[in-house]
C-alpha cells in the first residue's frame, strides 16, 4: 500500500479541523490546538515513513 504524500496532507487536515474548532471554543485552546498540531504532524510522518512510496533497490536495515 502506498501513500501519497497529498493524501496523507489531506489526512492530517480533515484531523486537524475538528480538533482546532473545539480548542478555540474552551479557555487556553490556542495551546491545545498547537499541541494537537504537533502531534498529529508527528503521526502524518510517521504514516509517510511507513507506508509512503520507497525505492525498489533498498535492502532492509540489517539483512544479508
Amino acid at each position: 500500500m502506498s501513500v501519497s504524500a497529498r493524501g496523507l496532507a489531506a489526512i492530517g487536515l480533515a484531523a486537524l479541523v475538528p480538533v482546532w474548532l473545539y480548542a478555540l471554543q474552551i479557555n487556553g485552546g490556542v495551546t491545545v490546538a498547537l499541541a494537537s498540531t504537533t502531534c498529529v504532524l508527528l503521526i502524518v510522518g510517521g504514516l509517510y515513513l511507513m507506508f509512503g512510496p520507497h525505492e525498489e533497490g533498498e535492502s532492509a536495515v540489517g539483512s544479508v
